[in-house]
């Protein structure tokens, strides 16, 4: 999930729960376990904060509705997420840092310092910062084994608002929302409860993949329904058990796979988490004939109740964030992504496509599941082609950002374990031609057999 700066009620929340602590002494940090979560929101995996007194934000600040009895409800009462244990979510401070029980501070997998007993972070490098994400003291010493990340965001607050704690108009129990999706983007990581429908094939094989992203199979047919609208790609791909994957989210549930990449059962804790659950990698991206490719994506967590519904994405060469030849070299192509998972930071007409490679957000379960060096899956936010754009910059050619990301991707999933990912990566440097957050025009679409067949859990 990408970082994103908290709004000013945000922060000055923060500092509320700060107020209640600051006279704890290191003693009282060893006997509560909790102080972390006194003084800081905790983080669910689908990117919800979940404060103190109750109220529910995204990461950008955006209230998103309450917490009551284990339960995340919107703020029309609707049940989002339920059987939450917040003993065992970790505290978040607003520099991006993950803060655990024992008072350990994480950034990127690694233990980089400590939470002080007035809720500071003191960093291994001798760096501090507020409870606010603001550096009080800049790094005394450089110590290769704690990389902390030198643009972490400076943040300033001046308000007095407490964010306000949203309760339910209605007393009776909120109807239960299945729900279809999650999400995580990189820097640049949905809407219906009723079940999709499915495009009935003859044959639910996938068609042959040449190895490169590509495929020069014939083209299906499409038949998308309902009006247009505009949307934009972001990607990720975390190896976190799904939000789909959950059968107390969806009456659809989605594969789940263990460390080895064998699909198990639904009852087993995420892999982001300590757990055996991950994502599978046979959810990877890929074509099925020149212009039109398959894959997965996590939707906007508020509107709930998509997972396993399908939607046509037809590219129009332009990018959310800037238009380049990557860009323009895959207008008119099409994507149909099937919901998986949801995200809290996931903004309406924003799709997170699952891309092995595109990073990893906030939580990381690859290192783990795939055996592989943090440092080895690019930039946080973006995966490898946001590494390629920093050491390129932004004005390279397409054929240079292409070249970079293919490069990156063999380097990455050079186990032939992991041949599925190493397709999915290939495919986002080939047929996505290593296009950055591409915009598109978007419509709800039946869901080819193939595509449930690779979604739909065979171990209910």
């Amino acid at each position: 999930m990408k970082f994103y700066l908290f709004s000013l009620t945000t922060a000055v929340f923060l500092l509320f729960g700060f107020w209640a602590c600051d006279s704890l002494d290191e003693e009282a940090i060893k006997a509560n376990n909790s102080l972390a979560q006194e003084i800081y929101p905790v983080l669910h995996p689908d990117g919800f904060l979940i404060y103190p007194n109750g109220a529910v934000h995204s990461p950008d600040g955006e209230l998103l509705g309450y917490y009551e009895n284990g339960s995340i409800f919107s703020v029309d009462g609707i049940l989002l997420i339920e059987n939450i244990d917040k003993k065992h979510l970790n505290a978040y401070n607003p520099a991006g840092f993950i803060i655990d029980e024992n008072l350990q501070v994480f950034q990127n997998g690694e233990m980089v310092g400590k939470m002080d007993a007035e809720g500071n972070i003191i960093l291994n490098n001798g760096a501090i910062y507020s409870v606010y994400g603001e550096m009080l003291q800049p790094p005394t010493t450089i110590d290769p084994n704690f990389p902390v990340d030198p643009n972490l965001p400076i943040i300033h607050s001046s308000s007095s608002i407490v964010p306000p704690v949203v309760h339910s108009s209605s007393s009776t129990t909120p109807p239960v929302v299945h729900s279809s999706s999650s999400t995580t983007p990189p820097v640049v990581r949905s809407s219906s409860s009723t079940t999709p429908p499915v495009v009935r094939s003859s044959s639910s094989a996938t068609p042959p993949n040449n190895g490169d992203g590509n495929n020069t199979g014939s083209c299906p047919t499409l038949n998308p329904t309902g009006s247009s609208q505009q949307g934009w790609a972001s990607r990720y791909w975390d190896c976190c058990k799904p939000h789909c994957a959950w059968t107390g989210n969806t009456s659809n549930p989605c594969k789940t796979c263990d460390q080895n990449h064998n699909e198990i059962g639904l009852d087993g804790q995420s892999g982001c988490e300590g757990g055996n659950s991950f994502v599978c990698l046979s959810h990877a991206p890929y074509a099925v004939c020149d212009k039109i490719s398959y894959g997965f994506a996590a939707v906007p967590a508020e509107l709930g109740g998509q997972c396993g519904k399908c939607f046509l994405l037809t590219f129009d060469g332009t990018g959310q964030h800037g238009t380049n030849a990557n860009h323009r070299a895959i207008k008119g192509k099409q994507m149909v992504v099937m919901v998986s998972n949801i995200g809290g930071d996931v903004q309406s007409g924003q799709f997170d496509i699952m891309i092995p490679g595109g990073g990893v957000g906030l939580f990381d379960g690859c290192s783990r599941q795939w055996g592989v060096s943090n440092d080895k899956m690019g930039a946080q936010y973006g995966g490898l082609l946001t590494d390629c754009e920093n050491s390129l910059g932004y004005n390279a050619s397409k054929e240079q950002y292409k070249s970079c990301l293919e490069q990156k991707c063999r380097s990455l999933f050079s186990d032939s374990k992991l041949k599925q990912g190493l397709d999915g990566c290939l495919w986002h440097a080939n047929w996505l031609e290593a296009a950055n957050n591409p915009k598109f025009t978007y419509q709800e679409v039946a869901c080819p057999a193939e595509l449930v067949s690779k979604y739909a859990s065979t171990k209910k």
